[in-house]
């Protein structure tokens, strides 16, 4: 009797332990995420950091073109000059604009900042910082495909959105557009360009341009359309360019004009530095 009492006390004692040691686990677990700890504060101090902040945001300008000029070449330079001051949230900027580059010697590149600069990213993203929660969506890496992953991108792409975050408006839109033929998508994706345009983004004109070219969406303009178009190509964006370039050659936007189309994508394509988030070729 003596040893199954034995035997039948230890079990219940370890599981007590398990329980113990489980909860404990969890309350742990709870402090680090709800309670900063001094190297959560870090990432949020050097993240505010004037001198890093501002090199930040005249690259995401350069690059989405808000309130200037596009120029991902002088985007680049910011970028790196951050990025080189250890700012993670420079790198996830410079990994995005890398990876819509034609240069495959970057790819190596592009892997070694995504791995340095993911983890503190989503310490920031958790943190409740709109820009890291964008580039979380944003982030070009097969690892954020994943199930659970892609839930924890949506939620982040919304958060950012919710905060007003530019590239995150505009993302939105390029994602609702993956469904071209869809009259509902394109008034969704209207709805965010227009978001964005409101705060002088020049790639806003691109998407709102190639919308209004469509002769499914319910409000179809060309003429507005073409002229965003041009506006969005003439301050350097490569994708209005071809987009630009395409509708020039479609009878449904009016007369073709071939020898402006080739001008206009042969503009594109030397020095092209374009976005990946092309608007969508018309079937």
């Amino acid at each position: 009797m003596l040893p199954e009492l034995t035997v039948a006390s230890l079990t219940g004692w370890a599981f007590v332990a398990l329980f113990a040691a489980g909860t404990t686990a969890l309350f742990v677990s709870y402090i680090r995420i709800r309670l900063p700890d001094p190297r959560r504060r870090r990432l949020l101090e050097d993240a505010d950091m004037p001198e890093l902040k501002e090199l930040r945001e005249r690259a995401v300008a350069a690059v989405h073109g808000i309130g200037r000029r596009i120029d991902h070449g002088e985007a680049e330079q910011l970028l790196r000059s951050a990025y080189a001051k250890g700012d993670c949230l420079a790198g996830l900027h410079l990994s995005e604009l890398l990876f819509s580059s034609p240069r495959h010697a970057v790819y190596k590149e592009i892997q070694a900042i995504f791995e340095a600069c993911i983890p503190p990213v989503i310490e920031l993203m958790d943190a409740g910082n709109p820009e890291a929660s964008y580039l979380y969506c944003a982030a070009s890496n097969e690892e954020l495909t994943e199930e659970n992953a892609v839930y924890w991108q949506s939620e982040a792409l919304i958060a950012a959105c919710d905060a007003g975050y530019v590239p995150a408006l505009l993302h939105r839109g390029w994602l609702e557009l993956d469904e071209w033929e869809s009259a509902a998508k394109q008034i969704e994706a209207m709805q965010w360009f227009s978001l964005a345009m409101e705060q002088g983004a020049a790639r806003a004109l691109t998407g709102m341009g190639a919308i209004l070219c469509n002769p499914k969406y319910p409000d179809f303009d060309p003429t507005r359309g073409l002229a965003m178009l041009e506006e969005a190509a003439v301050l350097g964006d490569r994708a209005a360019m071809y987009s630009l370039a395409d509708c020039l050659l479609d009878p449904q936007l009016g007369d073709p004009q071939p020898e402006k189309a080739r001008a206009t994508g042969w503009e594109a394509v030397v020095g092209d530095q374009s976005s990946r988030k092309f608007p969508p070729r018309r079937t």
